[in-house]
């Protein structure tokens, strides 16, 4: 049995300038429940007055998907993704433990040069993969040689115009797309 878990209304809003209202993902999860997908993700209910509502809305709408609210292990989340899920007809609860070394919100921001942060990039153990568009023969022998020590990926790019029609499309990540399984067994 293969059951769909989509994440869109929660995780499809990390992407930058795209977000949500309460309507576009009330909208949004009806045309997930009418396409019979078994869970729907619709938030992060600790995360803001606006997403809580959000979850609480679709919770009351949709009827025939499972509706979940994500919540880190933490009880003051949990509680409040209870709330959002009150009135739903088929709740979840979906637990996730934090992994990050980093405090919520802090991003890395990289800068320096570029022959000075690509080969400490290409050895970092918490980089899986590399593009080089760059073009320079000496840097891409030198991300090569590094990139060995812990078998990441490395993608290599012949593009003169970034912005150009044929640079564009999913060819240029399928190198860096990742395909795990998750099994979630029914009835625990």
């Amino acid at each position: 049995m293969v059951r769909i878990f989509d994440t869109t209304l929660r995780d499809g809003e990390q992407a930058p300038g795209f977000s949500m209202n309460t309507v576009e993902k009330l909208q949004l999860a009806r045309r997930l429940e009418s396409l019979g997908v078994d869970v729907i993700e619709a938030g992060f209910p600790i995360a803001s007055q606006g997403d809580f509502e959000a979850v609480r809305e679709v919770a009351r709408e949709i009827k025939h998907s499972t509706v979940a609210g994500l919540a880190r292990a933490k009880r003051e989340d949990i509680d409040a993704t209870l709330g959002a899920l009150e009135r739903a007809a088929l709740p979840r609860v979906h637990v996730f433990l934090a992994t990050s070394d980093l405090p919520a919100g802090v991003a890395n921001l990289i800068s320096g040069r570029k022959d000075e942060l690509v080969p400490h990039l290409a050895r970092h153990m918490d980089v899986n993969a590399i593009a080089d568009a760059g073009g320079n023969k000496a840097l891409s022998k030198s991300i090569a040689e590094d990139a060995a020590v812990n078998v990441k990926r490395i993608k290599r790019y012949a593009v003169a115009d970034y912005f150009a029609e044929d640079a564009q499309g999913l060819d240029s990540i399928e190198a860096f797309t990742e395909t795990k399984t998750t099994w979630h067994p029914i009835g625990v």
